[in-house]
């Protein structure tokens, strides 16, 4: 099994905020129909730019508008270094998924 294959692609970046602490939150982040993930603050994932450089790094956060099932999806915060102008919209973010149970109905989603 390839690197790619062992790697789900979240969702593609359409909007992105510069957070005044340092930072950006990007959206959707993680949409509705993978929110059975457990996805978690800390776990690593790609950044795959439109103009094919990827990007390795980590969950700074994770916001939490409401809980209910009907809630948007759930911006990802990234570490203070990145600023929005790093990640341009159409940039797909991708998570390693080899060795979880969470994934949905058991099996990798198709994408």
């Amino acid at each position: 099994m390839t690197r790619t294959e062992m790697m789900t692609r979240l969702s593609i970046v359409e909007e992105s905020f510069n957070l005044e602490t340092g930072g950006c939150f990007l959206t959707p982040g993680i949409p509705v129909d993978r929110k059975t993930l457990k996805i978690k603050v800390g776990e690593t994932i790609e950044l795959r730019r439109p103009d094919g450089h990827v990007i390795k790094t980590m969950i700074e956060g994770l916001m939490m508008v409401c809980r209910t099932p009907e809630a948007p999806p759930i911006p990802i915060a990234l570490p203070k270094r990145f600023r929005k102008e790093d990640i341009p919209v159409g940039t797909e973010i991708w998570i390693e998924m080899e060795g979880r149970q969470d994934w949905p109905n058991g099996s990798p989603a198709t994408d």
